[in-house]
């Protein structure tokens, strides 16, 4: 199914949530609909927050749901809190699809009934037969900042990168990131020139190979497979 039309999308890496918007969750036992923020869902928690475009769909529930299910556990391995889903669809459709694939307990459904949400990260596309819903897309947010966002293509069969494989590369990439930050080196993938794998020594990152270069003192080994550029701060 290909989308007629969709938004250009207003997020990216960095950005912060909106605060002030709001799902609507109906968890088991509950006859009612509540209201959940943005702020609480995502605040001072690690949370994977994947977009579909609309529950019962083809992709949606033959890969897309059951995979992140399965590896929810190798995603909190990696320090995630939070695993959720939101969708254009209202919160007793989404209660009733986690029913139908007992996901209950480990997926949070987010309801984006009026795509409100989804608006203002400008991630609605218009859909044949189905009218305006959300892209497909992954994102880890850290205490409300976006950390890292895939983005399908527009259309309801796209399905490359929003995956939770590709999710635990990128929480892989992110943490070697944030390591060598806080040994005092930054990263820059502007212009990456390294032409062959990049070797970091742990602890304090003494030993560092680049293009052939060493600089030594000692320490225990990380392998990064990355093209990168290193600036020394």
């Amino acid at each position: 199914m290909t989308a007629t039309s969709g938004q250009k999308p207003k997020i990216s890496v960095g950005d912060r949530l909106p605060e002030d918007l709001y799902f609507g969750v109906l968890n088991e036992g509950e006859e009612e609909p509540r209201k959940i923020t943005v702020k609480e869902v995502f605040g001072g928690k690690n949370v994977v927050l994947f977009g579909i475009p609309g529950a019962f769909t083809s992709v949606c529930s033959s890969k897309h749901l059951p995979q992140y299910y399965d590896r929810y556990d190798k995603l909190n391995q990696k320090g995630v809190n939070v695993v959720a889903c939101t969708a254009v669809n209202d919160p007793y459709v989404l209660r009733e699809w986690a029913r139908n694939h007992n996901v209950g307990g480990k997926i949070l459904m987010l309801a984006d009934g009026d795509a409100s949400f989804h608006s203002a990260l400008g991630l609605t596309q218009q859909l044949p037969f189905s009218g305006i819903r959300g892209y497909r897309f992954s994102m880890y947010v850290s205490d409300g900042v976006v950390k890292i966002f895939n983005l399908e293509e527009p259309g309801a069969l796209s399905y490359k990168v929003s995956g939770p494989d590709h999710m635990l590369q990128d929480l892989e990439r992110l943490e070697k990131e944030d390591a060598l930050v806080k040994a005092g080196i930054s990263i820059s993938f502007a212009n990456a020139c390294a032409k062959s794998d990049l070797i970091f020594k742990t602890t304090n990152f003494r030993e560092i190979i680049r293009n052939d270069k060493t600089w030594s003192t000692g320490a225990s080994c990380l392998e990064i497979s990355s093209d990168v550029d290193l600036f020394f701060g």
